[in-house]
């Protein structure tokens, strides 16, 4: 078996995006030494994951004498897929040749990781049932409105026959005569007013007193004494 190819990968594991895809590039290199054309084969180690790994591109190339390529593996892991690692390799062959000139590349490891629970779609039931409800509350306000104001009317109109029928009766009633008390007004006693005995006043007799007033009397000095002071009048 001859190897003509040369093939290297730019990692040996791939990490994946929380959407479960991912990239693995591979480069190829024509060691045979003449122009030759290959193919690019995707060969995973459990036959389950084949439909997960796909060629990006064109999976054939004609190389050069020493000339390179690149190939790149996609990688789209589904929701059911279980837990664990998935390993595969890119081989290429000859055109030509198949069975006889091919080449066998590095294992690439990738890990398939927990399910994602799917998102629950909207109970859309839950706004059908809202929506009849508010519908059902709706016409329950408009029935309810036109069967009060049905009933408002009927009392209405009953009020106004008896009110009628009371005016009638009053007008077809016989009169009652009015008995008007009798007021007898009955004298009271006359009082007699007796006089009182009229007081006749007594006079007084006031006495009447004649004030005297003693004056000393001290003689006047004659000229006989001149040397006797004057008297001194009070």
């Amino acid at each position: 078996m001859a190897n003509p190819f040369s093939i290297t990968a730019a990692s040996n594991s791939v990490p994946l995006s929380d959407e479960r895809t991912g990239q693995a590039a591979f480069t190829v290199f024509n060691a045979s030494g003449r122009p030759i054309r290959g193919r690019a084969l995707v060969v995973p180690e459990d036959p389950a994951a084949e439909p997960w790994l796909s060629i990006v591109g064109d999976v054939e190339h004609s190389f050069d004498i020493a000339g390179t390529q690149q190939f790149m593996v996609q990688i789209e892991v589904p929701e059911t897929a279980p837990v664990g690692n998935v390993r595969f390799r890119l081989d290429m062959v000859d055109v030509e040749h198949p069975d006889e000139n091919y080449s066998r590349g590095p294992t690439v490891t990738f890990q398939v990781p927990e399910p994602v629970a799917a998102p629950q779609p909207f109970p859309w039931w839950i706004a059908v049932v809202a929506a009849a409800v508010i519908v059902l509350i709706g016409v329950a306000i408009v029935v309810g409105g036109d069967i009060l104001g049905g009933l408002e009317d009927a009392r209405a109109t009953q009020q106004a026959v008896a009110q009628t029928q009371t005016a009638a009766a009053m007008l077809t009633e016989t009169p009652t005569p009015t008995t008007t008390p009798t007021i007898t007004l009955t004298p009271s006693p006359t009082n007699t007013l007796t006089p009182r005995p009229t007081n006749t006043p007594t006079p007084v007799t006031i006495p009447t007193v004649t004030p005297t007033i003693d004056i000393p009397f001290t003689p006047l000095p004659t000229p006989s004494d001149p040397d006797r002071p004057p008297p001194v009048i009070p």
